[in-house]
């Protein structure tokens, strides 16, 4: 005799997990072409030549001309259309991360409503400061970083620390989002201390940007992988 099986539910998380998934390799493709494209050039060494990708930021990509001096116009399309494909594409990876940090099960959260609203603004952020890059817009440029930076900054505290309670989150992905937090609040402040304060600049800052970046991907990409997975409990 057959016996009927209760269908797993759908996982609702699936969608915007593909969408994330799909953003990751766009950008990753995207700026690997603005970084082999860019000219050259750095705060520090003027008339190098190619991407230091410990001495450049990624808004040098943005130039054009590149900070030596020479017309670098495919890596500023690329780069622009890189980093807008990341803040754009990454709206729904907040309500992953909001799931999965203060879980609808557990009942009604203003945790996760807060991760969702603010993760999306500091998203909206990054899509503003690249239409305004700091050599063209200096004040809006810092302005928006200034404002957008501590919103994303705060909706990954919240999920990180939502996360560590959270039988959905396992602790990679918390240690990752923890790691991130601390690279990212190091690069705000010196930011902030260097645009807002004249302070001298240091040639680390854009060292601690790109590991920021990659731990902030990393944590995106594991807390992406769980959703998508459907995990219900940690192991």
């Amino acid at each position: 005799m057959s016996q009927n099986r209760a269908r797993p539910a759908p996982n609702p998380l699936k969608p915007a997990c593909w969408m994330v998934f799909i953003v990751l390799i766009g950008f990753a493709f995207g700026i690997g072409a603005a970084i082999g494209a860019y000219a050259g050039g750095t705060q520090f060494e003027h008339y190098s030549v190619g991407y230091a990708f410990w001495g450049n930021f990624w808004c040098d990509l943005l130039r054009n001309p590149a900070i030596n001096g020479v017309p670098s116009p495919e890596a500023a399309r690329y780069s622009t259309m890189a980093l807008w494909l990341l803040g754009s594409g990454l709206l729904p990876f907040w309500g992953v991360a909001a799931e999965l940090a203060a879980p609808r099960a557990s009942g009604p959260s203003a945790a996760r409503a807060a991760i969702q609203a603010l993760g999306m603004a500091g998203m909206l952020g990054l899509m503003g400061i690249t239409l305004l890059p700091s050599h063209l817009y200096p004040i809006p440029h810092g302005i928006l970083v200034s404002v957008a930076g501590p919103l994303g900054l705060l909706g990954t505290a919240l999920a990180v620390t939502r996360g560590w309670s959270s039988p959905r989150m396992p602790e990679l992905a918390s240690w990752l989002g923890a790691l991130a937090l601390v690279a990212s609040l190091a690069n705000l402040v010196q930011y902030t201390r260097q645009v807002w304060f004249f302070a001298e600049q240091s040639p680390l800052l854009p060292g601690v940007q790109k590991v920021a970046t990659l731990l902030f991907l990393g944590w995106v990409l594991s807390v992406t992988s769980v959703g998508f997975a459907g995990r219900r409990q940690r192991s």
